[in-house]
């Protein structure tokens, strides 16, 4: 009986101390996004701000929200506001939040344009801006226009994922015009990537549960996630890495699983993959002159670079035109020494 008391106070203890380290961590959180918002605004209002050329902007659900500010103190903050800061060669950008949530997006055209707005109006001078996550699609599919300084970051991407996907066919020992991959998830950034992709690849699957079959060339779009057995590679681009779970019973020994989901897949997931027997790296674009501090979320290193934010860079240094054709874009990525690599998900993941 006494042993069984002094267990349950200890455990109390410990969860004690538990609650009281992750109040400390968010109180810090708290203070350093007060600290940066406030340094955001005396940059805006000594005209500082053109000393960035370029921006990466991201949101995050309101759960994310709730581990950095407190909700009661979103109307006093301002809109958009530096949680990082990143160099590629000599110029200086910096990475944004902002008060606005994904839920706020879903299914609220305006909610959009009020934060692209924001965004104009508190970068004033900085040169090529690109958007994080899912909004570029859902800005797409809502007919809402982007103009510079943003970019759309589909090219970005899709140069990306299907590089990526090239450097995981040659880690496999096989050309690619003998290869088949495929993609789960078949939305905005899946129809950018099986385009350019029907290029490079013997075959390229699409499933999405949404769609129904389809055969255009040498791509199939499907439903049907038992056509996964046919791929070497798979690419995974649903909105979230949990989406991926339903693929997993489909998935076969020695397959190569290539996460580029915003959020990255939780340590169950993969290991959920690792257990069919298959591998999961995470897919990303590196250089050794690029630097982001603190490193994003999900990534292994701060050289990483999302497709997304690559296109922003090309365009900054060379212009729009590059965006034109794929082909010009890849020569200008390729003259920037940006390479793919296939990296672990980092331990906070």
């Amino acid at each position: 009986m006494l042993l069984t008391t002094n267990c349950r106070l200890e455990e109390k203890v410990v969860e004690k101390k538990k609650s009281l380290w992750k109040s400390v961590k968010r109180f810090v959180r708290v203070s350093i996004v007060i600290a940066l918002s406030v340094f955001w605004g005396l940059l805006r209002l000594t005209h500082a701000i053109h000393l960035f050329s370029f921006a990466f902007c991201v949101y995050g659900t309101q759960a994310d929200q709730d581990r950095y500010w407190y909700r009661c103190m979103t109307r006093h903050m301002l809109p958009v506001f530096p949680i990082g800061f990143m160099k590629y060669e000599n110029k200086w950008g910096v990475v944004l939040a902002t008060t606005f949530s994904a839920e706020m997006f879903e299914g609220d055209t305006q909610k959009a344009v009020e934060y692209l707005e924001a965004i104009r109006r508190w970068t004033p001078g900085i040169k090529s801006i690109a958007l994080a996550g899912r909004l570029p699609g859902f800005l797409a599919r809502e007919k809402i226009m982007l103009e510079p300084p943003f970019v759309w970051g589909q090219r970005g991407t899709a140069h990306s994922m299907v590089q990526v996907l090239l450097r995981a066919v040659g880690e496999k020992k096989l050309e690619p015009k003998n290869a088949c991959v495929a993609l789960l998830g078949y939305g905005y950034t899946g129809q950018n990537v099986a385009k350019l992709a029907q290029k490079f690849f013997r075959k390229v699957i699409a499933i999405d549960p949404r769609l129904e079959h389809e055969l255009i060339g040498n791509l199939v779009i499907t439903p049907n996630p038992e056509l996964l057995e046919q791929a070497d590679v798979v690419l995974v681009l649903t909105g979230s890495g949990d989406e991926a779970r339903t693929a997993i019973p489909f998935l076969h020994p020695g397959m190569l699983v290539i996460d580029d989901t915003h959020p990255a897949m939780k340590r169950d997931v993969r290991q959920a993959i690792l257990d069919m027997g298959a591998d999961v790296v995470k897919a990303v674009m590196r250089h050794r002159k690029f630097f982001m501090f603190p490193r994003l979320s999900g990534f292994e290193s701060s050289h990483d670079v999302p497709g997304c934010l690559l296109e922003a860079l090309v365009v900054l240094h060379h212009g729009e035109w590059v965006l034109l054709d794929p082909n010009v874009f890849r020569s200008y990525v390729e003259k920037m020494q940006f390479n793919s690599h296939l990296s672990f998900h980092p331990n906070d993941y």
